[in-house]
């Protein structure tokens, strides 16, 4: 089955970016920095995405939850543009890739980024983003999705990659993959050696 668009969901900090430039390393077309020219393209009908998918090229689109301060509607504000402006068929040309990583790490990460104050706030932010991603597949059976784990992919890489393209049906060569492989780094270590370094400050002022 050759899928047409990629949707990439996720909370904060758990790897949507990195989920998304996989998927153009791979030959989708999409953006990978916080610009999206799909955003523009899509709402508007303006652009190449038409001729793009015409020409087979598959488009990967990412939202994160919260997108700016505000949750997504996933069929409104990504699923009804695809389908009303370019025909795209849920059953054949859909998939949705939601990414999970670590919530300790993603919210270290996430109050590091801005996005938020403390790392409370951050992992209720988590929470919330991930009853909303699942309870739109809750209501739409019919859509395909895959979660991709941020650990999967940066510790058990190429084998991860393979997989992950295997799912997506999209062809890339083995050698291709190792070197998509070699780009990929495991940015945990900094957080869980920093949150072991604070467990036994805590530990110590007991």
């Amino acid at each position: 089955m050759e899928r047409k668009v990629f949707f990439v969901l996720g909370g904060e900090s758990t790897g949507t970016r990195l989920t998304t430039r996989l998927l153009v390393d791979a030959g989708c077309f999409g953006d990978v920095d916080h610009t999206q020219r799909i955003d523009e393209w899509a709402y508007k009908h303006v652009g190449s995405l038409e001729e793009r998918l015409q020409k087979g090229q598959p488009l990967v689109w990412r939202r994160s939850f919260p997108y700016g301060e505000k949750y997504p509607d996933i069929m409104k504000d990504l699923v009804d543009p695809m389908f009303r402006l370019y025909g795209v068929n849920h059953d054949d040309d859909v998939m949705f890739l939601v990414t999970m990583r670590n919530w300790l790490c993603a919210a270290k990460s996430a109050v590091a980024a801005r996005h938020c104050d403390t790392k409370e706030e951050a992992i209720n932010r988590l929470k919330f983003a991930y009853v909303k991603i699942f309870s739109f597949f809750a209501k739409n059976p019919l859509f395909d999705y895959r979660v991709v784990h941020y650990e999967w992919l940066t510790l058990w890489k190429p084998f991860a990659l393979i997989s992950l393209y295997r799912d997506c049906g999209l062809d890339v060569s083995f050698e291709r993959v190792e070197q998509i492989a070699d780009t990929l780094v495991d940015a945990n270590d900094k957080w869980l050696d920093k949150w072991v370094k604070e467990y036994a400050d805590e530990q110590e002022k007991k």
